[in-house]
């Protein structure tokens, strides 16, 4: 008996290790390009010290409170683009009432804008809910909102942050190595942990995975979704003070730059935007690898400018690589929205830009170009072995081969997909 089970145990944890490499695979990964990174770097500029690692931590910070934002709504499978726009409104409330105050009362304004902007995320939730817009077109026009507010409150950038709020990301209390800004990232996991161990979290996993399994096991939906944009408002809050305290400036138009940039580092750091799968130890690590490239342009002599190219090449590069098969794209397509499916070939001059654009979690409309019957039936054959159509839905199928006369014909202007086949079931 003790044989069989001292023989059990090598399996078992063979078992154990094949689980925990799926798991975190992606993000071990991740780590090891960092690393891989860093060595590049320190190669380069051999004189590499704690300033250059502060400098970066900086730059980082207020990416990686993006990122965080970003991450727990993907993680719900929605998607926000008003992240930038939180983050720019947080920043510009915080310059307009900590001007001329001293450390306390900053912090003080700092817990204000914190809620505040919690609160205009639960908003986007609660609208999405509501209104049942998918949530790229809802968080796209409150991005708007929140971008005018932020003109309104402050009409260009101005100077002024005090500088003991700056200290408390500049400054440097136990060590050059363990800048202060460090330390502020782990406002994330102190938040992440609890949440992620809670039913909350794992309500917003179940969503994430599967909306209609979610619903059948009792979740509830909707406020399910208004807290993971609540969280994501509480982030994008704290990435805005953090560039707060990084630059000492408020800037309205700040967070321009964070709404795509956070995408690509969730992309990078593994977080499926199928929604369900993934964490925040990627995404952080992937902040700092998008902060570095830029510095190790310059240290190259290179214009820093095209950085992010650069940085955008390699998220995109890792959305490829991470598509999700034809049966997970489909699913994702009937979870999010039905109508989504006349998306797929509107507009769009090859099939392959399709596939990218909704594995990649953007939804694009376009005004199309006139297709001969040769590209019709080149992009409906595509359509439906990629898809799977032919197995997954039978009436969508069936509406396509009926429609076939109609489609041979050569068409000028816009082509809706939509009005040729209807509503997918």
């Amino acid at each position: 008996m003790e044989a069989t089970v001292a023989a059990e145990r090598p399996r078992l944890d063979r078992v154990r290790f094949g689980r925990a490499l799926r798991r975190f695979g992606w993000t071990i990964a991740v780590y090891a390009l960092f690393a891989t990174v860093m060595v590049v770097t320190i190669a380069i500029k051999p004189d590499y010290g704690s300033f250059e690692w502060t400098t970066l931590t900086l730059a980082a910070l207020p990416l990686a409170f993006a990122a965080a934002a970003q991450t727990i709504v993907v993680l719900g499978g929605g998607i926000d683009l008003s992240v930038g726009a939180l983050m720019a409104l947080a920043n510009v409330l915080a310059l307009r009432a900590m001007l001329g105050h001293d450390l306390s009362y900053t912090l003080a304004v700092a817990l204000i804008v914190l809620v505040e902007v919690t609160l205009a995320g639960a908003l986007n939730g609660a609208i999405i809910v509501l209104t049942r817009v998918p949530d790229i077109v809802i968080t796209l026009a409150t991005s708007f909102i929140w971008a005018g507010l932020a003109l309104l409150v402050l009409a260009k950038p101005t100077p002024g942050i005090p500088l003991d709020f700056q200290n408390l990301a500049q400054g440097s209390t136990f060590s050059p190595w363990v800048p202060n800004a460090l330390l502020l990232l782990l406002v994330i996991p102190a938040v992440w942990i609890p949440l992620r161990r809670s039913r909350a979290g794992l309500a917003i996993y179940a969503i994430g995975s599967d909306r209609n399994a979610a619903f059948r096991s009792g979740v509830n939906l909707g406020l399910t979704r208004i807290l993971a944009y609540a969280v994501c408002g509480f982030f994008a809050a704290c990435g805005g003070l953090a560039l707060s305290m990084t630059t000492g400036v408020g800037t309205p138009l700040a967070g321009t730059y964070y709404t795509l940039s956070a995408v690509s580092a969730i992309v990078l750091g593994g977080v499926s935007l199928a929604g369900g799968r993934g964490g925040m130890l990627g995404p952080v690590a992937a902040a700092y690898i998008l902060s570095l490239i830029p510095a190790v342009l310059i240290y190259l002599g290179i214009d820093p400018n095209y950085g992010q190219t650069l940085a955008a090449e390699v998220a995109e590069y890792v959305c490829l690589v991470g598509l999700t098969s034809p049966h997970q794209l489909l699913e994702w397509v009937r979870q999010h929205s039905p109508r989504t499916v006349r998306l797929l070939m509107t507009g769009l001059g090859r099939f392959e830009d399709a596939v990218q654009a909704i594995n990649c979690g953007q939804v694009y409309r376009y005004i199309t170009k006139p297709w001969d019957a040769k590209e019709v039936k080149g992009v409906l054959t595509q359509a439906i072995e990629r898809f799977w159509l032919r197995r997954e839905n039978a009436k969508l199928r069936e509406q396509l081969e009926q429609y076939a006369g109609y489609l041979t014909q050569e068409m000028h202007g816009e082509f809706d997909f939509g009005q040729i086949i209807g509503d997918a079931p």
